[in-house]
């Protein structure tokens, strides 16, 4: 029997890595059909991350196994949800600030009118926020200026594809509006002044914990505190559903 799942991805890089890598697993652990719906920021961060071609490979545009993303004209498509077509639905990341959308029953959004639409047809939400406790986060590609000696002619610069490079008081600067996260920079550097997934360190705000917590209490709802958490939860579920 194959399961319809439903997973929503926000603008957050925390867990990003850690989610589509459980996605990649359901696929090839489970008979489903994942069907991913991203807010703008969660294109946004897929793209600076270079993880949307792994989410098409997820999401490959064939029946229940689109791609949706916010402005695409897709929102009524979360009505499926609402007619109890998908077995379950996964948000995860969840930025803070959809959590708080979602504590607060606002559904102005792809994202949260999907969580809103799931609530309505009963459908089992599973959910990993941000920001639910100290921890490290990891940053795009961005070029370490300490290391950047400015050079000119800039190989990564003339090199890239996007034209994502720019000069920025006589050092090169990535800007994330037009990266596509394809790395191909990084070896380009002799000076290795391209970094990417540092590490840094974020601490919630007392108003994002209390969210958490709101979110929690809301029924039909399971939250994660961690990426593998999520991952139990999923993979305990489709073992049920497909025994």
């Amino acid at each position: 029997m194959v399961l319809f799942v439903a997973w929503g991805i926000t603008g957050a890089g925390q867990f990003l890595f850690e989610t589509v890598s459980t996605m990649k697993k359901v696929k090839k652990n489970f008979s489903v059909k994942i069907t991913t719906f991203a807010s703008k920021a969660g294109w946004e961060v897929l793209r600076i991350y270079g993880l949307l071609p792994e989410i098409k490979k997820i999401s490959s545009g064939k029946y229940y196994e689109e791609f949706f993303v916010s402005g695409d004209g897709s929102f009524p498509v979360s009505g499926r949800l609402q007619l109890g077509k998908y077995s379950l639905l996964v948000v995860s990341p969840c930025s803070a600030n959809t959590t708080a959308k979602i504590v607060y029953g606002i559904a102005d959004t792809l994202i949260t009118n999907v969580f809103a639409q799931a609530q309505k047809g009963n459908v089992p939400i599973y959910i990993l926020p941000t920001d639910q406790y100290p921890c490290e986060t990891e940053l795009p590609y961005v070029v370490n200026r300490e290391k950047c000696v400015g050079c000119k002619p800039c190989p990564p610069m003339e090199k890239c594809r996007y034209k994502a490079f720019e000069f920025v008081d006589g050092k090169a600067r990535i800007n994330l509006e037009k990266c596509w996260g394809c790395g191909e920079c990084v070896p380009l550097c002799s000076y290795n002044a391209i970094n990417f997934r540092v590490k840094v360190k974020v601490k919630p705000r007392k108003i994002d914990l209390e969210n958490v917590k709101k979110l929690r209490e809301i029924e039909n709802v399971k939250v994660a505190l961690t990426p593998w958490e999520l991952e139990n939860l999923v993979f305990n579920f489709l073992r049920e559903k497909q025994k």
